[in-house]
């Protein structure tokens, strides 16, 4: 295991550039965007001993007025406890872009809850609807029940009329014939 004094806050971006000069021929040779993403996403095999020593010659070589110290606090030791003190010193590209990405999440929550609402209501329309319908359709179903119940008491009573009319035809016709003779006779 390598032991690394780090007395200093501007370290790892000193780091940072020593890894980037260290491999300076080969991103050159990446000719688009996404292959320099996939470089740094991926490992990538180097000799620590002399990324440190780059770095250190880095920190000893950058001018003042451009060095990184001057952007950085020195190290505060965390005050012994517990718990961790809290920190509250982010970059702030950082902070607006974790920001950003939660009123992103925010807006897609609102929109995914705004079209679940939206089939919720489709669905309890088409409910509605479908009870309508069917509530219609055994309306009519019950209406022509009632239509065909009529029309077969209506056919039955005709045949009940036209009977008894007949019947009182034939008692009539032999009423007649029973008068008829009776007054021949």
């Amino acid at each position: 295991m390598i032991q690394i004094p780090i007395s200093f806050t501007w370290f790892l971006l000193l780091a940072v550039v020593a890894f980037n000069i260290h491999c300076r021929n080969v991103l050159l040779t990446l000719d688009n965007l996404d292959l320099v993403e996939t470089f740094f996403h991926s490992q990538n095999t180097l000799d620590v001993h002399k990324l440190v020593r780059l770095a250190y010659d880095l920190d000893c070589t950058v001018s003042d007025d451009v060095h990184p110290r001057q952007y950085y606090r020195t190290i505060t030791p965390l005050i012994p406890g517990p718990v961790y003190q809290p920190y509250e010193e982010y970059p702030k590209f950082v902070v607006d872009y974790q920001v950003r990405k939660l009123s992103e999440i925010r807006e897609e929550e609102e929109k995914i809850l705004k079209q679940e609402i939206e089939a919720i209501d489709k669905k309890k329309n088409m409910e509605a609807r479908m009870q309508d319908y069917l509530s219609e359709e055994v309306h009519a179903a019950r209406i022509q029940e009632l239509e065909d119940v009529y029309k077969n008491v209506l056919r039955t009573e005709e045949e009940r009329v036209y009977n008894e009319r007949l019947k009182k035809s034939v008692d009539y016709g032999d009423l007649i014939k029973k008068i008829l003779n009776s007054y021949l006779h």
